[in-house]
């Protein structure tokens, strides 16, 4: 990653602090503009823990920390420890956390591509229990990533870590349905078969949808103008066992009823809302192509 990327990550979550406290509040997810994914993707994590017990728990890329507070509550953990690579994020959730009654809570800065990071955290022993959310995305190399996630934790231990959805794009029939076909499914077909293809795809998907992102909620840098990448599910068992990693499940969130375009363009916003809420947390797969977002869970 450049530094001009590693600089625009940071602008983008450096004022998002308070949504990422919103983000998980259940009086607010029918009613708030974005869709609460997130909040979904917390009560998978829950169900999944929902016998497990461990001491200690590391949140690396801890946003606000309300994901590491209740996942922490629920497992009876008492040594906590996260870092995240924005500094209004550790200060949130470092004040959070401590007023929560985890005096002793280890909250630093932190990049989950420097194993020193991790180190931090081995000095006094390894984790039950790693949360590693909406990071993946603004990552380079994820054999580094994941080598230092496992090179953490205990043998046995757990580990949440969430993607985007590269195959939701087979569902979208927009841009992005067109550059997973011509620049992925063609990439090595010649190119007259390519541009044959690909003129005629311009012309039946919605080439101008979904609008670019250019600022966040606060005004900041928007989420398409960082690194933002998008994960193949099919990948994901090779990629974990690589580092160490077993007994890999993949939980899908986030779902659409139909293609996006469609919402208040023929579906109104909130039947297209309840539609997709209602198809939350079913295990299925058809959410490998309806979810834009994926959890995976490895046993270490």
């Amino acid at each position: 990653m450049s530094k001009k990327e590693l600089k625009d990550v940071r602008m983008h979550y450096k004022e998002m602090s308070q949504d990422y406290v919103d983000q998980y509040d259940s009086e607010l997810i029918k009613t708030r503009e974005e869709y609460p994914a997130n909040y979904f993707r917390l009560e998978i994590i829950k169900r999944c823990l929902e016998n497990f017990r461990g001491d200690r728990i590391l949140d690396a890329g801890v946003g606000a920390g309300i994901p590491l507070l209740q996942i922490a509550e629920q497992i009876k953990a008492h040594d906590i420890h996260a870092f995240d690579y924005t500094e209004s994020m550790v200060d949130i959730s470092k004040k959070m956390i401590v007023n929560s009654g985890y005096k002793k809570a280890n909250i630093y800065k932190g990049d989950v591509q420097e194993k020193s990071c991790f180190d931090k955290v081995t000095n006094t022993g390894l984790v039950d229990v790693l949360l590693m959310l909406g990071v993946m995305p603004h990552i380079e190399d994820d054999n580094i990533v994941l080598a230092n996630v496992r090179s953490c934790m205990k043998d046995g231990g757990r580990a949440y870590i969430s993607f985007r959805n590269d195959l939701f794009s087979m569902f979208t029939m927009n841009r992005y349905t067109r550059d997973l076909i011509i620049n992925k499914l063609m990439d090595k077909l010649p190119a007259v078969i390519r541009s044959a293809a690909d003129n005629k795809l311009q012309t039946q998907m919605e080439m101008n949808k979904p609008l670019v992102r250019e600022t966040n909620s606060e005004g900041g840098v928007g989420y398409d103008l960082i690194l933002s990448r998008m994960h193949n599910p099919l990948e994901m068992e090779t990629l974990f066992k690589q580092a160490g990693f077993k007994d890999i499940k993949l939980h899908w969130y986030h779902y659409h009823a139909a293609a996006p375009y469609l919402e208040g363009n023929g579906i109104s916003k909130k039947d297209y809302r309840d539609s997709c809420m209602a198809l939350e947390g079913e295990d299925h797969w058809r959410g490998m192509f309806l979810c834009s977002a994926f959890l995976v869970e490895a046993i270490a």
